[in-house]
């Protein structure tokens, strides 16, 4: 059975500052941590920097209930809270920002015991609130995967945010993706080789199947995911896939004139341009000549019904 309590140990450079004992009940952020770090060292929780082995613990992320951690507890500079707090009131004083706000000093002539070296958390406060802040940022830290990622969240182009040589990595097209399927062009095509990746660049942006691998063309999977928002999709998918009546059928319940890329066969089918004609009467003129002489068929199609879609 999983302990109620998760324990956290937190060491400065000195050494020991406290132990506690967390509710694994209750979804804690870093920043409640911070917070009750706070309460217990009075350390003002603006001035801590939560390191897990070499990692930085941002405030904004949740507290993993893992069975026991050892933090390690680095404080800001003076200047450093100074920034970070001018920073969370307004995101475009990070431009006037001095370098060295943007790194980390030496603690009392000793070197931090992490890999780190940047403040990167003033970076992220500054670029949620307007990605194009990343200009202001150091070049060598500009093209690091988190900070690019940030930006990226914060609807920053492919184009103008990830570098050449980072096109290739698959968590920064996932999160690019997240609001642009159209961004995936912009990656290398061993990235868009990634099925989900795929699946949801097109739900996304179902014009995607015009830049995806061919291959996918041939997925039924990725074809549902288009004519689902994009019933004219259907005009991508490969002929084998257009006479599937499962899709098809999605493709023209979207959108009527989908039908004009329906095989042969499914152009007469009654049930399914009967479908068709209830989300666009116009699209009698796909429909198989023998339907179109169809009484049914025929009144659904007539200029009146079209009106009434």
């Amino acid at each position: 059975m999983e302990p109620e309590f998760l324990e956290v140990e937190v060491n400065g450079l000195a050494g020991h500052l406290c132990h506690l004992h967390l509710n694994r009940r209750q979804r804690l952020s870093v920043q409640d941590l911070k917070t009750t770090i706070e309460e217990h060292c009075s350390i003002a929780a603006v001035e801590q920097r939560l390191f897990l082995n070499s990692t930085e613990l941002f405030s904004t992320e949740q507290l993993l209930n893992s069975s026991g951690r050892e933090l390690t507890l680095v404080r800001r500079s003076s200047l450093q809270v100074q920034w970070l707090q001018e920073v969370s009131k307004n995101g475009k004083a990070f431009a006037e920002a001095p370098l060295e706000v943007l790194r980390d000093k030496e603690i009392e002539n000793k070197p931090p015991p992490v890999a780190i070296e940047t403040a990167q958390e003033t970076i992220f406060e500054a670029l949620q609130q307007d990605w194009r802040l990343l200009q202001y940022v150091p070049e060598d830290l500009r093209e690091q995967i988190d900070i690019i990622e940030a930006a990226l969240q914060q609807g920053g182009s492919v184009s103008r945010v990830v570098p050449e040589h980072r096109r290739g990595d698959a968590r920064l097209a996932q999160a690019a993706v997240k609001l642009d399927g159209s961004a995936l062009r912009y990656f290398d095509a061993e990235v868009m080789e990634d099925k989900d990746l795929v699946m949801k660049a097109v739900k996304q942006y179902p014009d995607a199947l015009e830049f995806i691998p061919k291959h996918f063309l041939k997925d039924p999977d990725v074809i549902r995911c288009a004519v689902e928002s994009d019933g004219t999709c259907l005009s991508y998918a490969h002929e084998d896939l257009r006479g599937d009546v499962d899709l098809v059928f999605a493709a023209v319940q979207q959108e009527g004139m989908a039908l004009e890329y329906a095989s042969e066969e499914l152009q007469a089918d009654r049930r399914l341009v009967l479908a068709a004609l209830r989300a666009d009467g116009s699209a009698l003129q796909f429909a198989g000549d023998a339907l179109r002489e169809d009484e049914e068929v025929e009144t659904k199609g007539s200029p009146e019904e079209a009106r009434k879609v």
